[in-house]
């Protein structure tokens, strides 16, 4: 990973992703699984659902369905947070075949259309963070939800604070920390509240639930458990029905065709990223690739080198529509924040 993503840390010039990877082979995962499935003993259902997995219908949603339902035996209801951009034909696709693949039950959450403009607006504007009320609902929604059905277990899938860098970088069971880490930090509920004249009630899903609902249910990430491989996870997907984008869009910006797929304007927020830190998805996913074995180092210069940057007109349309923007001003938008980040450094 590049010393320009915030939080990142190294040792000797190696980065904290590469750095655990080579742990990641003095783990006893077989002592982690025990310890998985002793977590879950421990915490029997009071209610219908023995455990609530959030998922988007993407591979690692695939993954984590197949491992609680069928690996374990256990009835998830399964929590997705919709984006409110316009659905890829394989994005609609992968979420439906999940639900029925897997049969489970399947919540989805959508905010109010004009708070999330207003809101998305503003943290666009103000901070070049477009996605950060989704990001704070993915990690926040799940858990509400599982209160509501007194679900014991709230399962996520990678800690990326481990291998991308954010602020709290443990390889930890519980992920109670999730919505102090950056993506999903720094711009308090009250402030956008406050700013966009929206009543606290409609943002109140975006907020941790108190902490006695440890009572109730706990949030886990699966890769402390299991060892992640988010490569193998989508050739896994792949043998249950999941589709990719190919012959439906050919994406711009060197996004790998089979991940972050379920929307068209989504990604503008990793371009942001770009402006900002001199990288996006491209170079997450390489760097990803990279050191999990499946992408040699030079093809992945190679990639970021031609694609990183890059806009495609599709993405940018679909967020243009949703926010109610015209190029014009996104660009003087994103503009500001290049001009801002380090690239003039």
């Amino acid at each position: 990973m590049p010393s320009s993503r915030p939080g990142i840390h190294f040792e000797a010039g190696i980065c904290q992703g590469c750095l655990y990877e080579v742990e990641k082979n003095h783990i006893d995962w077989d002592a982690r699984w025990k310890e998985l499935k002793q977590f879950i003993k421990e915490r029997p259902s009071k209610g219908k659902y023995d455990c609530v997995i959030a998922v988007s219908g993407g591979k690692d949603s695939y993954y984590q369905t197949y491992l609680f339902k069928e690996i374990l035996g256990l009835n998830p209801l399964l929590v997705c947070v919709d984006d409110g951009f316009t659905k890829t034909k394989a994005g609609i696709h992968n979420l439906k075949n999940l639900q029925v693949e897997f049969d489970c039950d399947l919540f989805v959450y959508t905010m109010k259309a004009q708070t999330q403009k207003k809101t998305m607006r503003y943290t666009f504007e103000k901070y070049g963070r477009p996605c950060y009320i989704i990001h704070r609902l993915i990690y926040t929604v799940p858990i509400w939800v599982a209160i509501q059905f007194n679900a014991p277990i709230v399962v996520y899938g990678e800690n990326i604070a481990v291998t991308r860098g954010l602020k709290d970088n443990r390889d930890i069971p519980t992920a109670w920390n999730q919505v102090h880490n950056s993506v999903a930090s720094g711009i308090s509920i009250e402030e956008i509240v406050q700013e966009c004249d929206i009543d606290t009630q409609d943002l109140a899903m975006a907020e941790i639930p108190p902490k006695y609902t440890e009572l109730i249910t706990t949030p886990i990430y699966l890769s402390y458990f299991v060892r992640w491989d988010g490569y193998k996870h989508y050739k896994f997907a792949m043998t249950r029905g999941f589709k990719t984008l190919e012959g439906e869009w050919n994406r711009l910006g060197g996004h790998m065709n089979y991940t972050a797929i379920d929307s068209y304007g989504y990604l503008i927020s990793s371009i942001l990223k770009y402006a900002k830190f001199d990288h996006s998805y491209v170079t997450d996913m390489v760097c990803e690739l990279i050191r999990t074995g499946h992408m040699d180092k030079d093809v992945g210069m190679i990639l970021i080198n031609q694609y990183e940057g890059d806009i495609d007109s599709l993405m940018l349309a679909d967020f243009c529509s949703l926010l109610g923007y015209n190029h014009k001003k996104f660009f003087d938008v994103y503009n500001r924040y290049y001009k801002e980040g380090i690239h003039n450094e």
